[in-house]
């Protein structure tokens, strides 16, 4: 593209920015030259996370950190997401758990749940706990079943299946799948079970289809419990491949 072609384009996304419309329709390398100005020179955190993704989608990760980083850390709306794609792309752990805490704290539920995570690798199941609970009030899925896992050790079944219900509700399948357990194996409800099961299910979760099946099989629903095998077979559960073939 002619240099004053460029320039027309960049003066007039300037003034369409708000809209959309520059970047639906602006050509590739004018856009990338757009967004790391507006990154670099005016401190977008919008652009510096748009960066960081297109250089992180053509595999030059350890280029798109630090774009990450500057939207994680801009002075003016700081980007919880890109604190937390920043800390997955961080082999340092200590900066990896600092741009997880910061992501927390900016609201992304990704980024609470992480949290969580480091420290329940750490066995500190009192300091993940405010970071699952967090991320589950974010509406994360993952958070609210990790939250749950909290609880159940803990004992306390009904919190633990609230946050289960929770889970499956925003679309987790693991937590439908965990759901039916304590349906099945604490409360003894396996109408109960059957629906949660069905549910993770349909949301591709592979385990809930497996339990599902396993459920259906053992109410001597065969061709019912064979579907929900077959499913579980292709979302990933391999035993489950010969239990639709009738293998025990």
């Amino acid at each position: 593209m002619h240099p004053t072609y460029k320039f027309i384009w960049f003066c007039f996304c300037v003034v369409f920015l708000f809209t959309g419309v520059c970047d639906a329709a602006m050509p590739k390398d004018v856009k990338f030259a757009y967004h790391k100005d507006n990154c670099l020179q005016n401190e977008s955190a919008r652009s510096c996370a748009w960066l960081g993704a297109m250089l992180e989608k053509k595999g030059k990760r350890q280029k798109a950190k630090p774009f990450y980083k500057r939207a994680c850390h801009a002075l003016i709306q700081p980007l919880g997401p890109a604190c937390y794609l920043w800390g997955l792309l961080e082999s340092d752990a200590a900066k990896r758990y600092l741009a997880f805490a910061r992501a927390c704290k900016l609201k992304d539920a990704d980024g609470c749940t992480a949290m969580g995570e480091v420290w329940m690798r750490k066995r500190q199941l009192d300091k993940a706990l405010p970071y699952y609970k967090k991320a589950c009030q974010n509406k994360d899925g993952r958070g609210c079943h990790r939250y749950a896992g909290v609880l159940f050790a803990k004992k306390q079944l009904a919190r633990s299946m609230d946050l289960l219900r929770r889970s499956c509700r925003l679309g987790y399948p693991p937590g439908c799948g965990s759901l039916g357990w304590l349906y099945q194996s604490k409360t003894k409800q396996p109408r109960k079970a059957l629906r949660a099961y069905a549910v993770g299910c349909k949301l591709r979760g592979a385990a809930a289809c497996a339990r599902w099946g396993l459920l259906l099989r053992k109410r001597k629903k065969g061709k019912r419990a064979k579907k929900a095998f077959l499913l579980a077979c292709k979302y990933g559960y391999k035993k489950a491949c010969g239990w639709a073939k009738g293998k025990k």
